[in-house]
Formats: C-alpha cells, sequence, structure tokens
C-alpha cells in the first residue's frame, strides 16, 4: 500500500490537505470499477496500485517517459541531498576532530599545570624545610651566642683573678727581692 506520504513526494505537492483534497475530488474516478483502491485506515489514507495508475493518469503521468522524468528529478534530488548530508557529515567530523584536539591540547595544558604545581610543592617543602634548617641553625647560633658569651665573661672573670694574682706574685716577687737584697743582719730586727 502506498501513503499519502508517498503520494506528495510523487507529485512534488508540498502539503499534505493538497493530496487529500486532488485525492477525494476524484475519488469517483479512482474507485470506478467498484473495488476501493483509496481507503481510509485508521485515519490515515491507503492507495494500491490501481489507485496510483488512475491519479498518475490525472496528474498526466500516463506515459512511461514522464513517470520515468519525474523518478529520475527525485532520484536526482535524492542524490543531491545524500551529497549534501555527506558534506555536513564531514564537515561535523571534522569539527569533532577539531574538538577533539581542542581537549587533547588542554587536557596536555592541564598536566603541565599539575606538573607545574608539583614542581612548585616540592619547591615549597624544600623552602619550608631550609627555613626549618634555618630556624634550627639560628636557634644553635642563638644557643653558641649565649655559650660564647657565658665563656667571654669567665675569660673576663680569669683574666681578673689572673691579673689579681699575677699582681700577688709580683707583689711577692717584690717582697722575695726586697727580702733577697737584705743583709743578713737585717733579719735580726
Amino acid at each position: 500500500m502506498i501513503t499519502t506520504r508517498d503520494l506528495m513526494d510523487r507529485y512534488n505537492i508540498k502539503t499534505r490537505q493538497g493530496i487529500i483534497q486532488f485525492v477525494k475530488k476524484h475519488l469517483d474516478e479512482i474507485n470506478h470499477d467498484g473495488e476501493e483502491h483509496a481507503t481510509m485506515q485508521k485515519g490515515e489514507w491507503a492507495f494500491d496500485t490501481e489507485a496510483v495508475r488512475i491519479l498518475d493518469q490525472l496528474r498526466g503521468l500516463h506515459d512511461q517517459a514522464t513517470i520515468t522524468e519525474l523518478e529520475s528529478e527525485k532520484v536526482s534530488n535524492a542524490q543531491q541531498e545524500s551529497h549534501n548530508l555527506r558534506i555536513l557529515l564531514l564537515k561535523a567530523q571534522q569539527d569533532l576532530n577539531t574538538a577533539q584536539q581542542q581537549v587533547i591540547t588542554l587536557q596536555q595544558n592541564l598536566i603541565a599545570k599539575q606538573n607545574e604545581l608539583s614542581e612548585v610543592k616540592v619547591k615549597a617543602l624544600e623552602a619550608q624545610q631550609n627555613k626549618d634548617q634555618a630556624d634550627a641553625l639560628q636557634s644553635e647560633l642563638d644557643r653558641l651566642k649565649k655559650e660564647g658569651s657565658i665563656i667571654e665573661d669567665e675569660h673576663k672573670q680569669l683574666q681578673e683573678t689572673l691579673a689579681t694574682v699575677q699582681a700577688e706574685r709580683d707583689s711577692l716577687r717584690q717582697q722575695l727581692a726586697e727580702k733577697d737584697n737584705r743583709h743578713w743582719w737585717e733579719f735580726w730586727k
């Protein structure tokens, strides 16, 4: 069975209403032999081959050359539409390839940025470790300075003690020298 849509394409009629009006106008001619060649089934028109032959005659398509020309035009139109669709498909494929390349580039950029971030994190950890080491060294330096200060104070005390001891020694030497320089009779005094 042939549908209304098939007839619209066959006769190049743009609206459904146009083909239905044409069929209703010629319904008696289509069903001239008492058989129903054009019928309404479930709200849709259906046509058998006899109905199509009669409609072809009514539309002036009774010779095979005209029908072949019409069908050739439809084939040509279908081929052109197929060609246009292929072009659109190729363009869509190119767009998809371009989008995939952009995604790959973005993923590469993301990986590069993640690597940079990792390097920065490593450097930050190293810097933190260096800071911690610097803090530890500063603490050690402060401790050594305190110890150095204590040692300096002790050194000063020892210098002062040494100076005192040297002064006492010098005093004792002088006293000894004075005693050594005394004559024996001076000891009896």
